[in-house]
This record gives structure tokens, C-alpha cells and sequence, in this order.
């Protein structure tokens, strides 16, 4: 499928992660898309109950004086790496110890993230025109760390964790994966 072409919510929006250490994100995206092409590849961050509210670069619009003009200038500065919290609906053994997912945060490891901006069902998030090819996307990736899980137990609703990811490269896309 092609990216979106028209407004929705991204209610069906998934996150996956590769399963092995990477220490620089590619730069082309058929070597981003070849990191989720095959199932074994990596893993998906299940029972997501929402995603941040912004994703992607920050703006850091800078106001800079000019001798001589009646108004500054304004120009785009380098902005700090947002940090990002998924809150998750808990499932615990998802997060055990002997799990890739806990070993990640507990290493400290490097991966690459791909988030897929969904509004239908993909029948899994491969990169293949039979998984997110079946439906439009558009699929965001960047490096980054899972860095802590914090959980809360509730009497009145399901278990939530909240899961904190560091950025450490730049996001690229969107990029979409086509039928064949």
C-alpha cells in the first residue's frame, strides 16, 4: 500500500524493535526495512494503551537579533532528543527477566525502532507486502534504548506499566511498504 492519504486516527499504530544490537542506524531504507523483514528479526512492543502525543524531531524555533533590522530572525536550532514513555496495559510475563524486552532495559541496549502509523489492522508488522503492505502505512525508525519499566497496580482497571525509551539518533521517514 501507498502512505495515507487522507485523515484518521492511528488507532491500530504498532512499535517493533530489532532483536540484536545495533550501534548506528542505517541510512538507506531498504536496510531499515530489511531489519523487520523477517519475523525472527525482531519484537514487538505489545498491549500498547497509548503511544506519546508527539513523536519525531521537537522544534527549537531561536530568535536572533541582526543589526540594523526592526525585527530578529528566527532560524531553527539543533533541538535535545526527546525522551519517550509508552503506557502499556502490564502483562508481566512479558517483562520477566529471562525476556529479550527485560534484558534490553537491564543492558542497556542499543536497537532500531520502527513505529508504524496505522488506521486498519496489518496482519503483522513485516516489512513484506503481505504484512504491513496489506494495509496503508507509513513507518518511522530511529535507534534508541528501552531504558525503564515502572508498573502500577490497579483495583479498578488493568495493570499499567509505563515504558521510558532514550533517543539516540535522528527519526527518518516516513517510509511505506508497498504491495509487490
Amino acid at each position: 500500500m501507498a502512505l495515507q492519504t487522507a485523515i484518521g486516527a492511528a488507532t491500530f499504530s504498532r512499535l517493533a524493535i530489532t532483536d540484536t544490537a545495533q550501534t548506528v542506524l542505517p541510512t538507506t531504507e531498504a536496510a531499515l526495512i530489511a531489519l523487520f523483514a523477517t519475523a525472527d528479526n525482531f519484537i514487538e512492543i505489545k498491549n500498547v494503551r497509548e503511544f506519546p502525543d508527539n513523536m519525531g524531531t521537537p522544534p527549537n524555533i531561536v530568535k536572533v537579533p541582526e543589526y540594523g533590522r526592526r525585527t530578529s530572525v528566527s532560524i531553527g536550532a539543533q533541538p535535545d532528543a526527546p525522551d519517550l514513555e509508552l503506557m502499556l496495559n502490564y502483562v508481566p510475563a512479558d517483562w520477566a527477566p529471562s525476556t529479550a524486552l527485560s534484558q534490553m532495559i537491564n543492558n542497556k541496549t542499543q536497537v532500531v525502532f520502527q513505529f508504524s502509523l496505522l488506521y486498519a489492522p496489518a496482519p503483522s508488522l513485516l516489512t513484506t507486502a503481505a504484512g504491513l503492505g496489506a494495509v496503508p502505512n507509513a513507518n518511522y525508525y530511529w535507534l534508541g534504548r528501552l531504558e525503564s519499566l515502572q508498573f502500577g497496580p490497579s483495583l479498578s482497571d488493568a495493570n499499567q506499566a509505563t515504558v521510558a525509551i532514550s533517543i539516540q539518533s535522528d527519526f527518518v521517514g516516513p517510509f511505506t511498504i508497498a504491495p509487490t
